[in-house]
């Protein structure tokens, strides 16, 4: 009885309006004096939301739920498949630019000459403002979504996104296609950056010829530089005075792999190939090849010889002594080149 009589009691303090008044007072307070910690909270969220906009991890697909400045086109899943390593012509027309954004030094320039390779224009070549992404990515400008794609199936990316404002600007505005390359690209970064010369019979009887030292020619091994004994006291006419149209013969069954020594990089390069004398026309020697592996055509063609043409690019006349290794050795033989001067 007496709990029944105390709870009726509280019932009837707690109904009267004043106390009703001053509980609701101290509520407000309280409230008022949590305020504060919870706008710390919001703002803290804020600011989190924020920093992940601006840092976003790899930001590998950039432009995916953000509106991006220069496209309206959404984002695009890849479809997956085996791209034709021989294929010169997938990329025929597409303007890209790449961005190393890692400390790797010459990952760009590794992506750029394998995209190259399937007949990409390459037109920038240089660093990009995330230098700790660890995924590739591929972003495309308006209109150019399908081409991007293309690019990433080559690189085994298999989503690309609309490109920003700020990666546009880096990029150049001629590009297209921009990749983003990132660490996953740096595994065989070596093995990337040597261009390959394959047999092509369409080609490889041109300037296919027996070993004439007559004509100037010098050979290492199995594979020669024809007439370069004949560039003596003249001047650099081709690739727009940068050096000489030197043809490279590799007797038929055979692989070689030529190499401009660290000393000379930067002064002499290798251009076989049409994306680096492209590039060479472009931006000078320093674009040029420094490996380049030559791989003949089988035996038992009309030619005991694979032609392949192109040239050397040499900043002054010189000497180049170049490294040449055969398939299967592991020293390099020394093979002095005349570019304008006599090597004695």
């Amino acid at each position: 009885m007496n709990d029944f009589l105390d709870d009726l009691e509280r019932e009837l303090r707690d109904a009267h309006p004043r106390r009703r008044a001053a509980r609701r007072r101290a509520a407000v307070g309280a409230a008022v004096r949590r305020a504060p910690a919870v706008v710390g909270v919001l703002a803290a969220v804020a600011l989190g939301v924020a920093l992940t906009g601006v840092l976003g991890g790899d930001g590998e697909d950039e432009g995916a739920g953000v509106p991006a400045a220069t496209s309206t086109t959404p984002a695009l899943t890849v479809p997956g498949g085996a791209v034709d390593v021989e294929d010169r012509t997938l990329l025929a027309g597409v303007r890209v630019a790449v961005l190393n954004e890692t400390t790797t030094t010459g990952l760009a320039r590794a992506v750029g000459e394998r995209l190259e390779h399937h007949g990409a224009d390459l037109r920038t070549v240089t660093s990009g403002p995330n230098q700790t992404r660890q995924r590739t990515a591929v972003v495309f400008r308006e209109g150019h979504r399908e081409a991007a794609a293309r690019v990433a199936r080559v690189l085994g990316v298999d989503r690309v996104s609309p490109l920003r404002t700020t990666t546009a600007a880096i990029a150049g505005r001629d590009a297209d296609v921009v990749v983003l390359a990132g660490a996953d690209r740096t595994t065989g970064l070596v093995s990337n950056s040597t261009r390959t010369a394959s047999c092509d019979p369409r080609f490889a009887e041109e300037t296919a010829r027996t070993i004439d030292p007559a004509r100037g020619d010098v050979a290492g091994g199995p594979l020669a530089v024809l007439g370069a004994r004949g560039t003596i006291a003249t001047s650099r006419d081709a690739f727009d005075g940068l050096g000489y149209k030197l043809p490279i013969t590799v007797a038929d069954g055979e692989e070689a792999e030529v190499t401009v020594p660290r000393q000379l990089r930067g002064k002499v390069g290798l251009v076989y190939d049409l994306g680096v004398q492209r590039r060479v026309l472009r931006d000078g020697i320093r674009a040029a090849s420094s490996v380049m592996r030559f791989v003949a055509c089988p035996r038992g063609g009309e030619s005991p010889r694979t032609g392949f043409g192109g040239g050397i690019v040499t900043d002054r006349p010189r000497c180049a002594t170049l490294l040449v290794r055969t398939q299967g050795e592991r020293l390099a033989l020394r093979l002095p080149v005349p570019l304008g001067r006599s090597c004695g």
